[in-house]
């Protein structure tokens, strides 16, 4: 008796069939992992987190966040463990990992968002400097993750360029993070005080747009390994 690939797929638990997958070809694993500052820039995300930590009670006041500034901490902090664990320890591998990571990495793009739209000293000289930090770390990253997505296709594929591209994706948003948290504090200027609840708002909006975008190409991956793997 031979399984179908429907019985297969219902003996599977499901845990495993709905694991997500990585978007890496499996042959690029070992060359991405050679790459020598490909997995410790998983960790900006926890330089930054410590960073926030240190100014915690200063940003309170000078730079106000939806959330307490010791949770961002700790978020940060366990977002570069994420990023590892999704990037470096599961490449190319189907794993929950990945879900992980991007579910946090949504979260705090969404934070980011809010704080650079409600956040910052608009119409001040510290406000546009952290605006001016913000919105290139923004657009920087943005072009880092697409440029990452591209070197995995077509006749100039290459894992070391796809390597170096998503190693500037995890380092971007945290290096402009952390010129604004320095602006912040070191820069003198009033803070805006209070939120409305259009930042709730935003906020809420901004995660569920990643989370879309994330899950929509997560899906046509997964057909395109099927496609592969048929």
């Amino acid at each position: 008796f031979t399984p179908s690939v429907t019985s297969c797929r219902f003996m599977t638990p499901w845990y495993d069939h709905y694991r997500p997958k990585s978007s890496v070809p499996g042959q690029w694993r070992t060359p991405v992992l050679e790459v020598p500052y490909y997995a410790a820039s998983c960790f900006s995300f926890t330089l930054l987190g410590l960073l926030v930590g240190f100014y915690r009670e200063e940003l309170t006041t000078k730079l106000p966040c939806l959330l307490p500034w010791t949770w961002m901490t700790v978020l940060l902090i366990l977002q570069g463990f994420a990023s590892f664990m999704a990037d470096v320890y599961s490449l190319a591998k189907p794993s929950w990992w990945h879900l992980v990571d991007a579910l946090q990495a949504s979260f705090l793009v969404g934070i980011y968002t809010e704080v650079m739209i409600f956040g910052l000293s608009h119409g001040t000289l510290r406000g546009s400097l952290q605006l001016l930090c913000a919105s290139t770390g923004y657009m920087g990253a943005v072009m880092a993750f697409v440029r990452s997505r591209a070197s995995r296709k077509g006749a100039d594929a290459s894992p070391q360029r796809y390597a170096f591209w998503h190693s500037l994706w995890h380092f971007i948003f945290p290096a402009s993070s952390c010129g604004v948290v320095l602006l912040s504090v070191h820069v003198p200027g009033d803070a805006p005080s209070g939120r409305s609840p259009i930042a709730y708002i935003a906020f809420v909006l901004a995660c569920i747009l990643v989370g879309l975008l994330w899950a929509v190409y997560n899906s046509f991956v997964s057909r395109g390994h099927g496609k592969e793997n048929s």
